[in-house]
């Protein structure tokens, strides 16, 4: 209303540098309104109006809010276009902490895209010039841009290394807010390496933080990661409590896509507990309400769950029917990551229907996108689901070079639950060409991996494989020793 009136005045008496700023406020009350279309509206006209007039400042600062506008919007080859404009134009009036934050908004808009080189690109930009002019809140800004490219790359470490700095900035300048965004990565970056305990302790200082400064969005966020890695551990019963918690959170702040994520947690924990029933209940919801809010990721990711659960079934026909499902809206929304997921998905149907060359060609499928990604999370995964075909086919020797190459991948990204996946294949075909001693060395590995990261669930799979094991080499002080273990524990 006083913006309005601001305007009608400035109209009145002809001051046009006066009308510009009025309407640069009107957008940005609008945007805040989370009306983007208007603001769009208003930042063009006042755009029109600083150039009429020559006012680069008025130009750089519209074109910023055009661009985080079409942003909001999802528009993201529109946004880059704009905040590419004004970066330039902030460049060129010597306004360092606007082109700054143009760049970081470029950045932004590169990774939504899936381009996370042109991100890091656009971050180190950004962090440079915000070191220059000693905005620390922009370097620990521009530092968790940096953070969460590299994850997306699948660079565990160098998005923990980043996080990290960003953390000791927010800390130095006492942004709490900063601080719980960068735990936050931090515990999401170990969780992708495999380190769950660290992911745990990371997740629930984010979530007691923003607890403390009442930033529920964040908090609902906290629990889902600290869910995920409980789930991860292999403690269903504690994913489903915070899977829920944060449902409940999700629901009291209206994020309907945050309930249909936490939904599908809770589907997924109890897939993983084996009952399949309630997993396809609790996926059907989430994929409803993902539905409902026009979310085609969530759906997709639901559908690809439902299918999960019925190759847990056996139902693989069913599975592939879901997968196929879920590729469909994953090719539609151009996320070549998750379309990856589901070709692996589809990949491991046809294996344990026992048609190991459909498995193939369904995860090379899965890892050219991998490839030309940059995924390498994608990529071990994909290795592995082709040797665990070449090995269904009897092939040992290539199911070999493909765990080989697996395994090679996870240990440089630290990722030691896919370590652990790749020398458990490895193990089992050892084990069944008659290297039982091999076997167990492998197995061992496993083991201690396992122990590492927490997984219940395999630790104990794996210490009946070395009691099997045990008892065919006739090593008795390993069989006893595995029997102990799991009397104790189990």
């Amino acid at each position: 209303e006083s913006y309005q009136k601001g305007l009608a005045l400035s109209v009145e008496i002809g001051d046009k540098r006066g009308q510009a700023s009025a309407l640069g406020g009107l957008a940005a009350a609008h945007a805040k309104k989370g009306d983007a279309n208007k603001a769009i509206e208003f930042y063009q006209k006042g755009l029109a109006l600083s150039v009429e007039i020559g006012d680069k400042h008025g130009q750089a600062s519209a074109l910023g809010g055009l661009a985080a506008a079409h942003a909001k919007k999802g528009e993201a080859n529109k946004a880059i276009e704009f905040y590419d404009r004004a970066q330039a134009l902030n460049g060129e009036i010597g306004d360092k902490r606007g082109q700054a934050s143009a760049l970081g908004g470029l950045a932004a808009a590169h990774a939504k895209k899936g381009d996370a080189d042109k991100a890091i690109e656009s971050y180190q930009k950004g962090l440079a010039l915000s070191v220059e002019i000693g905005d620390k809140r922009g370097q620990a800004s521009a530092l968790g841009g940096l953070a969460a490219a590299h994850a997306k790359k699948g660079d565990a470490n160098k998005a923990i290394e980043f996080h990290e700095k960003g953390l000791t900035l927010s800390v130095e300048i006492g942004d709490k807010h900063g601080q719980a965004s960068a735990l936050g990565g931090i515990a999401a970056a170990e969780g992708a390496k495999g380190s769950v305990e660290k992911a745990i302790e990371f997740y629930d200082r984010a979530q007691a933080l923003n607890g403390e400064i009442g930033d529920k969005v964040g908090r609902a966020s906290a629990l889902g990661g600290l869910a995920a890695a409980y789930a991860k551990k292999g403690d269903a019963d504690r994913a489903i409590e915070f899977y829920q918690m944060a449902q409940a959170l999700n629901g009291e702040i209206g994020d309907k896509r945050g309930e249909a994520s936490a939904l599908g947690g809770i589907a997924a924990a109890h897939a993983r507990k084996g009952d399949t029933d309630k997993a396809i209940q609790f996926f059907d919801r989430a994929q409803a309400l993902n539905r409902e809010v026009g979310n085609k990721r969530g759906q997709a990711s639901a559908l690809c769950g439902i299918a999960t659960a019925h190759a847990r079934r056996g139902n693989l026909d069913k599975a592939i029917e879901f997968y196929q499902r879920g590729l469909a809206l994953r090719l539609e929304t151009g996320d070549k990551r998750w379309q990856a997921s589901a070709l692996g998905g589809i990949g491991a149907a046809y294996a344990k229907k026992g048609d190991a060359n459909k498995a193939i060609e369904f995860h090379e499928r899965a890892l050219a996108l991998s490839l030309e990604i940059g995924d390498k999370h994608g990529q071990a995964s994909a290795f592995g689901g082709i040797a665990a075909a070449h090995a269904k086919k009897g092939d040992a020797n290539e199911a070999i070079v493909f765990y080989e190459m697996g395994l090679a991948l996870s240990s440089e990204m630290g990722d030691k639950r896919g370590q652990a996946a790749s020398l458990g294949g490895m193990a089992t075909i050892n084990a069944r060409s008659k290297d039982p001693k091999r076997a167990i060395k492998l197995y061992l590995k496993v083991l201690e991996l396992n122990e590492q990261i927490g997984n219940r669930s395999f630790i104990s799979t794996t210490l009946r494989q070395l009691l099997r094991l045990a008892g065919t080499v006739g090593d008795q002080k390993l069989k006893q020793w595995c029997e102990d273990r799991l009397r104790d524990h189990w």
